[in-house]
């Protein structure tokens, strides 16, 4: 399958309905590609994205006017379809899905990552999955919270303090009762 690349315009304080616009397919100079994360880095207005299936699997750098992908970090065994930039701090974020690999002898958990489009990644451990959690599909990151998101349909949302380093209490999510497929930036 392929995916679509949509542009949205929003004011803060904005109270009409926004109107998302169609860039264009995610696609590489070769194919179609699917891509599970997404992080907009406002420092330096790049959008980035993780593919993780089939093929080439890391961080893609994306183009804001086409939807083209160029593979900027090769990561095999990682699954980081949960991930933002938190322009605070200067570091990427990112939940690894999959299991303890060459790349991450941790396995799944949350993980300060550094490094994305620069060709030198290194990753930290932040924490292991939320209490009850299995798999992570969404994060949004705050100037010090980091909040994550489940894909299925009775999740809440968990937040993560970046000033305390621990999980807080659960929120409910917005998104009760839908089989959601979450990324944005």
């Amino acid at each position: 399958g392929s995916q679509t690349l949509y542009r949205a315009n929003y004011t803060p304080g904005q109270d009409s309905t926004i109107v998302p616009m169609a860039v264009g397919v995610l696609h590489t100079m070769n194919t179609t590609t699917e891509i599970q994360g997404l992080a907009f880095n406002a420092n330096t207005n790049t959008l980035y994205g993780f593919h993780g299936e089939t093929g080439s699997i890391g961080f893609y750098r994306i183009t804001g006017s086409n939807g083209l992908c160029t593979l900027m970090n090769l990561v095999d065994d990682t699954d980081f379809s949960a991930m933002d930039y938190n322009p605070v701090d200067g570091f990427y974020y990112g939940v690894n899905n999959a299991p303890s690999s060459p790349a991450l002898p941790d396995g799944p958990g949350l993980y300060r990552i550094d490094g994305v489009g620069s060709g030198v990644l290194s990753f930290n451990l932040l924490a292991s999955l939320p209490p009850g959690s299995s798999r992570i599909d969404g994060l949004a990151a705050g100037p010090d919270t980091l909040y994550l998101m489940n894909g299925i349909e009775s999740a809440d949302i968990i937040p993560y303090s970046l000033i305390t380093n621990s999980y807080g209490s659960a929120m409910p999510s917005p998104l009760m009762g839908m089989d959601a497929v979450l990324g944005g930036a």
